[in-house]
């Protein structure tokens, strides 16, 4: 099968192509069928639509870029719910607590602060906690502080020391869309530090962790 070359000028540019398909047939082998040299004009239409595919291409706009600015797209919504666990620095039963929350954010650019309500702040505060925090297109972090310190005693009791600052709970994740439903949603781990006795019952700082994860609410 010999190599055709076909030169067209398209938009003023010679376009030199290699079409290995194509095999030259000889005028005078007839089809025994038809009567006339089928095999030439099946070789005739190949060369017109590789001609008009030379032509396709050549007009045709590059794709467009994929890069941009990381954070050029995405915009979160103001309301979402979700849920924290305790890590295992907790006694077993806080470990299977699933404690449920609810978002309620303001944006300036990528920056944001808000509310966020619990079963905590419904029961042991008059108010919400309050959140501030940025995200880009791929992650979120944002700080958690409750009215007044939130601690958890040595029976697993969770009590208030309203004598105390607040301390700070760092919530850091990965934003993600469902491979479905395209709803976005962040998971990620919180760290707190706080004050624990060690084996000698001195206090110490510690920091413990756990899970959380929650997904964005379109609803008004």
């Amino acid at each position: 099968m010999a190599p055709v070359f076909l030169m067209g000028v398209i938009s003023k540019e010679p376009i030199f192509v290699l079409h290995s398909i194509i095999s030259w047939t000889p005028l005078s082998i007839k089809s025994k069928k038809h009567g006339f040299p089928w095999l030439a004009c099946r070789d005739y239409w190949r060369i017109m639509i590789s001609i008009s595919l030379i032509n396709y291409l050549a007009t045709c706009k590059p794709f467009p870029s994929t890069t941009h600015h990381p954070m050029q797209q995405l915009i979160l919504p103001r309301k979402w719910t979700g849920y924290f666990r305790f890590g295992t620095a907790y006694s077993l039963n806080q470990q299977l607590l699933r404690v449920a929350f609810e978002l309620e954010l303001n944006f300036n650019n990528f920056l944001f602060d808000g509310i966020c309500t619990d079963e905590y702040t419904a029961q042991l505060f008059d108010g919400p906690a309050h959140v501030k925090g940025e995200y880009d297109e791929h992650t979120v972090q944002f700080v958690k502080k409750y009215p007044a310190l939130l601690a958890i005693d040595d029976n697993d009791k969770v009590y208030v020391d309203h004598s105390q600052p607040p301390a700070p709970i760092f919530y850091k994740g990965k934003i993600r869309k469902h491979w479905w439903t395209r709803r976005l949603y962040a998971t990620g781990i919180w760290t707190i530090t706080v004050l624990a006795p060690d084996y000698n019952g001195s206090p110490v700082t510690r920091t413990v962790d756990g899970r959380w994860k929650m997904w964005a609410s379109y609803s008004k």
